[in-house]
């Protein structure tokens, strides 16, 4: 890549990388709960490390709830998502109903009839959510997810048309498509503390959260690069849209989406860097430790998909992609400017 141009290594970096000690142990036992529920895929392993760069001080309880969540949601994501050109694998596309369903069930561990293959590992996270959270949370965050699967179906959509997508339109979907809201609100979850409403609706705070959200999702665009448009011709990739609306080469192009993300999180930094942002203690303590949450969720964006072969190939136009890493490999990946 022409060294005038930012690439990968110019990403900013918030702190050092941290990984959750339950790491092994939630893997084995997500791995096996999902091999029940027919719902695990080739090479799984993956992505099922990723809860552990995101909550990396979460107990192993909570851990594993939440690395069933995203064990499910990354099937989901493969099996049936935006890129999936041919019939998918059960011949059993989930509708609108189908989430919807899932959703009460993750709420109350009721099962619906007629079944669906997804139902019963959504009872399945009902029962490790139930004994760790409230009915209130599960429904704030269900309600999160509802929003993230209506989300999907704008790139289901967009992925067929030849139109390029515009960028403002895209970034407003990605934020939802990409999973983010209802991840950074298990922050609260994973620290076993109760956020209140104040907190999350403070313009600082909930610009803070869009930051850091559209952070992570932007730098899943060029982890995922190859993946989905080199490999898939998709048109829902930052990078690819500014390709095809702004006429840039792959190198400016990449160039503009680290300077834009770089922006963000130096925004981002500057909120989190303030000493209160509530005359009330308990918010402000709320809100310091929910904002060094999403702190670790622009960490976790960068150093994860740095550990994973999820995103590596030989072909990767990205020159720090290009050597895969061992099976089951974890290492401290650090920042190189």
């Amino acid at each position: 890549m022409d060294n005038q141009h930012l690439s990968l290594p110019d990403m900013q970096v918030v702190q050092p990388v941290q990984i959750n000690p339950f790491q092994a142990q939630s893997m084995e036992c997500t791995a096996a709960i999902c091999a029940v529920y027919a719902v695990d895929l080739p090479g799984m392993d993956q992505y099922t490390s990723m809860s552990s760069y995101l909550f990396p001080t979460t107990s192993f309880e909570r851990l594993l709830a939440i690395d069933l969540l995203n064990a499910t949601l990354f099937y989901i994501d493969d099996v049936y998502d935006r890129n999936q050109r041919q019939v998918p694998l059960y011949g059993d596309h989930p509708t609108p109903a189908v989430y919807a369903a899932c959703a009460k069930i993750f709420i109350d561990g009721q099962m619906p009839d007629p079944m669906h293959r997804l139902y019963p590992i959504w009872q399945e996270l009902h029962r490790h959510f139930h004994a760790l959270s409230s009915r209130e949370y599960r429904q704030r965050l269900v309600e999160s997810l509802m929003q993230h699967f209506q989300a999907i179906r704008v790139p289901n959509m967009a992925f067929k048309q030849p139109k390029p997508t515009t960028l403002e339109s895209y970034l407003n979907t990605r934020l939802h498509d990409s999973g983010m809201y209802p991840t950074m609100l298990l922050i609260e979850f994973a620290l076993d503390i109760a956020i209140s409403p104040a907190v999350y609706t403070h313009p600082q705070i909930k610009r803070a959260t869009d930051l850091a959200g559209l952070a992570a999702a932007i730098m899943n665009d060029l982890f995922s690069y190859e993946k989905e448009v080199v490999l898939l011709d998709s048109r829902f990739n930052l990078i690819r849209i500014l390709i095809d609306t702004q006429q840039l080469s792959f190198e400016q192009a990449v160039d503009q989406t680290i300077r834009l993300i770089n922006q963000w999180i130096s925004e981002f930094q500057a909120i989190v860097d303030q000493s209160q942002w509530f005359a009330d203690a308990q918010y402000n303590h709320q809100a310091r430790a929910y904002l060094q949450g999403l702190q670790q969720q622009i960490a976790a964006a960068w150093y994860w998909q740095l550990s994973t072969n999820r995103y590596r190939s030989p072909n990767s136009p990205f020159a720090l992609l290009r050597e895969m890493l061992p099976t089951n490999h974890n290492q401290n990946i650090e920042h190189r400017a």
